[in-house]
């Protein structure tokens, strides 16, 4: 991992565009309910109310909508979940010096410490993406690139 490249140059603007076009919203939708309802089914209820009447109506584009989310994870220090919204958020059209700038406000508010931690999962986060940009195309599908996220940030 290139830990002296600026968040924002990580990632090319073709890298983005490949990985966007791996990208399904109603696939990462499907795949994080079921991962959410998988260990407790019972939860289903919920979930369903979560990802369907607050993340499927207009209230906020989904832009916005990872805008607030990340916001609230970098404040919270939730970052592993935080990598996987970064992901999310490059999908659904925010730019790597959005995140940043995002990181940077949160940060403010809830301590240094959270907001280097959030640039260092933007790091790692955006760095496996380029790593997998390199591999066959197939490796850019979502449901390829989520499983490696979490692997990466799991303990």
């Amino acid at each position: 991992m290139n830990t002296k490249t600026a968040v924002t140059e990580i990632l090319t603007h073709e890298e983005i565009t490949a990985l966007r076009e791996g990208y399904d919203r109603d696939v990462m939708n499907a795949i994080i309910k079921q991962a959410i309802t998988e260990p407790y089914p019972k939860a289903k209820g919920w979930t369903n109310f979560v990802m369907d009447d607050l993340y499927g109506n207009d209230m906020l584009s989904p832009k916005e909508r990872e805008i607030a989310v990340m916001s609230h994870l970098a404040a919270r220090g939730e970052f592993p979940t935080l990598a996987v919204h970064i992901y999310w958020g490059l999908m659904e059209g925010l730019e790597p010096e959005d995140i940043a700038n995002i990181l940077v406000i949160a940060g403010n508010y809830s301590g240094i410490s959270n907001y280097i931690q959030g640039i260092k999962t933007m790091q790692k986060t955006l760095n496996m993406l380029k790593d997998l940009t390199t591999d066959a195309k197939e490796a850019l599908l979502l449901q390829k690139v989520l499983p490696e996220l979490l692997a990466l940030f799991s303990n």
